[in-house]
């Protein structure tokens, strides 16, 4: 049942080789087996200042395969609201071989206020290459407090800008403030 090219099975050992699912079949001496499916799938996290000084070594070698870096908050005050651990984190996880991708947390109440976070997300990745998406990072009350089309209208403002920048563009929410 196992797809080699999935995983392995050596010793009782079973080694992922690439994303997806497989078949595993245990059998012991009595003839009895029992079969289980095992998923690759990549180990990700997301990090900010809020994590403070990272060891991207251990980080590599506890199988993270991506992170998602916060570049900073809002729009207007970028000597405060740029992520103080942006610049080390990205070039942390980049030297150790781990993929990345942004995310910015928004304030924005408006488009105004989105285009202007896009633009100060935009300013502080600089160009850097990305392997994943710039995320629009989307929790505030003031935000959950908006009809609908607004939260819209602001997600699609920031995508567009994000887009045009050169990135990929991708939503971080809780699924219940999405659903709301």
């Amino acid at each position: 049942d196992i797809k080699p090219s999935i995983a392995t099975v050596s010793n009782g050992l079973v080694t992922g080789h690439q994303l997806g699912t497989t078949a595993v079949t245990a059998t012991n001496s009595a003839g009895e087996g029992v079969t289980c499916y095992v998923h690759v799938i990549l180990k990700g996290i997301d990090v900010s200042s809020w994590q403070g000084n990272i060891d991207w070594g251990t980080v590599k070698n506890q199988g993270i395969d991506f992170a998602i870096i916060r570049t900073g908050y809002g729009k207007t005050a970028p000597e405060v609201q740029t992520d103080a651990y942006f610049e080390q984190n990205y070039s942390g996880a980049t030297a150790n071989g781990i993929k990345v991708g942004a995310y910015h947390y928004s304030y924005a109440e408006n488009v105004q206020d989105a285009l202007q976070e896009a633009d100060f997300c935009l300013s502080i990745l600089n160009g850097r290459k990305l392997d994943y998406p710039v995320f629009y990072d989307l929790a505030g009350s003031e935000q959950r407090a908006l009809s609908k089309s607004a939260v819209n209208d602001i997600v699609k403002a920031f995508r567009e800008e994000i887009i045009a920048g050169g990135y990929l563009f991708g939503m971080y929410c809780n699924t219940d403030w999405y659903y709301h």
